[in-house]
């Protein structure tokens, strides 16, 4: 089972991959990471200063996963 920062870290990453911005949205655990990591915002939690520093990842995997037209290499990937 994911933990909600696994799905914090990832959600960016589905939604690019397989340009959809609802794609991390049809995981059933959806629902409950998105409480709490809501939950978490409220009091004063930055999703975008959390994640930050880790933003050059995300740049080079995002470039990466955009130039695979397959969606089955997507999967792969």
């Amino acid at each position: 089972m994911r933990c909600w920062w696994q799905h914090l870290l990832t959600e960016r990453l589905f939604r690019t991959i397989f340009d959809n911005p609802n794609s991390p949205a049809a995981t059933p655990s959806r629902p409950k990471w998105k409480r709490v990591i809501d939950a978490l915002m409220i009091q004063s939690f930055s999703r975008a200063e959390y994640l930050k520093s880790l933003d050059s990842f995300y740049l080079a995997i995002e470039a990466a996963a955009r130039t695979i037209a397959d969606f089955s290499e997507k999967q792969l990937f």
